[in-house]
């Protein structure tokens, strides 16, 4: 009987244990669902930011060049998340890092964490309805 007690005991132990995992994964999966929603809302601004800005016209190969340009505050003939911020900053002072870190990786082709002109001219033509590759 005592062998019978202490078997229902340490299966008892077992459970509350178990239980605790448990709880402590759905945390950290909400956690990341709210990660995730936080991510997608941001790039649902971004993107809904970028839409009204090309609607409004389309912009010459010069012209983005010579935006690019101004940008590239170090003359690097990159342009990384920092200047891409300072540069948004001057028409939405709310800008975030997050803002200018999903710009830069929407069209960061070789994933170096900076744009060159190229790159950059793929995050000023964006239009709403491409697909993300």
């Amino acid at each position: 009987m005592a062998a019978l007690l202490g078997a229902a005991n340490s299966l008892g132990e077992e459970s509350k244990k178990t239980a605790a995992d448990a709880g402590k994964t759905r945390r950290k999966s909400k956690d990341l669902e709210d990660q995730m929603a936080a991510l997608q809302d941001g790039a649902d601004k971004w993107h809904s930011l970028g839409r009204k800005r090309r609607e409004s016209r389309d912009y010459t190969d010069e012209e983005l060049e010579a935006a690019f340009k101004e940008m590239d505050i170090d003359g690097s003939g990159f342009i990384e998340k920092d200047e891409l911020r300072k540069a948004i900053e001057k028409v939405d002072p709310n800008c975030s890092d997050e803002t200018a870190v999903e710009m830069i990786a929407y069209a960061d082709a070789d994933g170096d964490g900076r744009v060159d002109v190229g790159e950059f001219k793929k995050i000023m033509l964006y239009r709403h309805d491409e697909k993300k590759e």
